[in-house]
């Protein structure tokens, strides 16, 4: 066989294999029936353990900052930075969470508690951008930053508390809170 022959049948046999498989990506895109519950489908809590983590890291990288901006004569930009974008990283990381699960809730009070952890979170994003700003200057103002801090810790803390209504709602166990220093 001729390589012009062999490579028209290799063009030919993956034009085939291409429209069968979008044939099949047409075919299969069915809307779910029923509750997720009754779907079987654990996701949701998954989604929101995942979310009400990744907001207690943000909290832990804001907390941890604070902390130091409290005790430092002089703030370091390059430690403020890497702190301040665990801060970014874990609300950015809550968001897509919470997101994926108001996808696949019809839960009418789920969905009242994503969209207001959701407006919680959009707060914290807001107070971290300050923050962020402050930390890529020259000389960082430690109390300005942690000023910065309290606003994002306090937004977390919402969302955090309504976290915890809606996983109670969901019938999931959710962490204990650590213990008081």
């Amino acid at each position: 066989m001729s390589t012009v022959k062999r490579y028209a049948t290799g063009v030919a046999l993956l034009a085939g294999m291409l429209s069968f498989g979008m044939a099949l990506d047409f075919t299969t895109a069915a809307e779910p029936i029923g509750t997720a519950k009754a779907r079987g489908d654990y996701s949701n809590k998954f989604w929101g353990s995942a979310g009400g983590r990744s907001v207690r890291h943000a909290r832990d990288y804001s907390s941890g900052y604070r902390e130091y901006a409290r005790q430092a004569p002089t703030i370091a930009p390059p430690l403020a930075q890497h702190e301040v974008a665990g801060v970014a990283h874990n609300v950015t990381a809550a968001q897509k969470q919470y997101a994926e699960m108001k996808k696949t809730t019809t839960d009418p009070a789920a969905v009242k508690s994503l969209d207001a952890i959701q407006k919680h979170l959009t707060a914290a994003a807001a107070a971290h951008g300050k923050l962020h700003d402050m930390c890529h200057m020259e000389k960082v103002d430690g109390e300005a930053s942690m000023k910065c801090c309290d606003d994002v810790d306090a937004e977390l803390d919402k969302a955090l508390d309504e976290h915890d209504k809606l996983m109670k709602h969901l019938g999931a166990a959710t962490p204990a809170a650590p213990a008081a220093k």
